[in-house]
């Protein structure tokens, strides 16, 4: 065989190696492509799982903070398919209708930037039909085998129904302020532990003591009252702690900031908990000053009408 023919069967041989080789490579980037979409669909199906039993939902990020990835729970009819598709590859601050509520976009991208954990990052976000969503977001830096950082993990919670209880309740407890502050009768509230400080003044309680709600607020009757008077009034307070059986003085002496001593109709109620504690104080204060002055100028003329009487 001549040299020539030998290269062109080595020649010929090669090639038929690497279009095996080719084929080869070929089927084995074939199998892998098969095997890294069965981990995907096993990855989302476990996360889905996850989704469905915890009621969060999961979401992954790249290294510029843009979501690859969500796992959400399938009987929650608010993200549909378009919600989800629309969100993929977008960073969070830039999905429509949403607004932090703790904290600032530029903080959170901070945080992110320097590849820490996050926790309870809030934000409101109004879908396309008009409905507003809340929710408390999650999520820890990932790194790959070398160290390289790759993106973000985390949890969402929709908090909507918690935000929206506390804003019945806060309306409530405002409502409930509004009432408690426009009763015509002095009305103060008072902690039962530590020095007894102010929780509730109405105005009415701003009218009959001279003490502003500001002053008195968070503050002891120490810190409102002389030492002598402040020392009483302290001492009363605990007495009725410890006997816990509201008082009602029909007739009182109370001190006041512009107008000295009056007189006033006092209530003190101890205000329990479950447990039969006494939590707090409620007292009452009706301005009976006047009242007393007429009486007395009724007893006075009544004496002098009945001395007439009595010489005529």
């Amino acid at each position: 065989m001549t040299p020539e023919q030998v290269l062109r069967e080595t020649h010929e041989r090669l090639k038929i190696e690497a279009l095996e080789l080719a084929r080869a490579n070929e089927a084995l980037k074939q199998e892998l492509a098969e095997q890294k979409f069965a981990l995907s669909a096993l990855k989302g199906n476990a996360l889905r799982s996850l989704a469905e039993i915890s009621g969060d939902w999961y979401w992954e990020q790249d290294a510029d903070h843009r979501f690859v990835e969500f796992a959400v729970n399938l009987g929650d009819s608010k993200f549909n398919d378009e919600l989800i598709s629309n969100a993929i590859g977008k960073c969070r601050w830039e999905l429509p209708g949403i607004v932090p509520l703790s904290g600032s976009w530029e903080a959170h991208r901070a945080v992110l930037d320097a590849r820490q954990p996050f926790r309870g990052l809030e934000y409101l976000r109004t879908l396309p039909d008009g409905t507003s969503t809340w929710f408390s977001v999650s999520g820890v830096p990932l790194f790959d085998s070398q160290g390289r950082f790759t993106g973000y993990r985390g949890t969402a919670r929709d908090i909507s129904a918690t935000r929206r209880a506390d804003a019945a309740l806060h309306e409530a407890f405002t409502f409930l302020n509004e009432i408690v502050d426009n009763v015509p009768i002095a009305l103060h509230l008072k902690s039962a532990e530590g020095r007894h400080p102010v929780l509730v003044w109405n105005k009415a309680a701003q009218d009959l003591y001279g003490v502003s709600r500001e002053e008195a607020m968070g503050r002891s009757v120490h810190e409102l009252w002389p030492a002598k008077d402040a020392d009483r009034m302290y001492a009363a307070d605990l007495a009725l702690i410890s006997s816990g059986i509201p008082e009602d003085f029909a007739d009182r002496q109370a001190v006041t900031r512009h107008r000295g001593a009056i007189h006033v109709h006092m209530r003190k109620v101890p205000v329990k908990d479950a447990s039969g504690a006494v939590t707090h104080i409620l007292i009452t204060a009706e301005d009976i000053t006047e009242r007393r002055a007429a009486e007395a100028r009724l007893r006075q003329s009544e004496l002098q009408f009945r001395s007439l009487t009595e010489l005529s």
